[in-house]
């Protein structure tokens, strides 16, 4: 009687782990839409407090496209990052310490002579 006891708990047990360690391990598919005038030439990402290691993308964003950035390591425990892009008038635009856990696409825009960012 005493071995189907144990039976329930390895079940429960082994749920946990899994649950734990798809929260830790999560990849996220994050999305930068493109509506300014200007083509995005680079874009750079890392979680916050690192540095930026390569370009994320290989080809150029023109305006009114937008480009994905697949499997990012974001979790909970690595949820901020950084995003700096460049764009095709040579400026370059960074934002620091977003919540890409709670957010999977940036849609950036000029406002007059501004720069802005709205997040989903």
């Amino acid at each position: 009687m005493k071995n189907f006891k144990v039976i329930p708990i390895l079940a429960l047990t082994f749920l946990f782990v899994c649950g734990v360690v798809s929260a830790v391990s999560a990849k996220s598919d994050f999305r930068i839409h493109n509506e300014t005038r200007y083509t995005m030439t680079r874009i750079y990402v890392c979680p916050n407090g690192r540095s930026y290691s390569s370009q994320q993308n290989s080809h150029a964003i023109p305006s009114g496209k937008t480009f994905v950035l697949g499997n990012l390591p974001v979790s909970r425990s690595d949820k901020y990052w950084n995003i700096k892009i460049v764009l095709s008038n040579g400026k370059s635009y960074e934002w620091k310490k977003e919540n890409l856990y709670s957010h999977d696409d940036m849609t950036i825009y000029f406002k007059g002579s501004r720069i802005y960012a709205d997040w989903n």
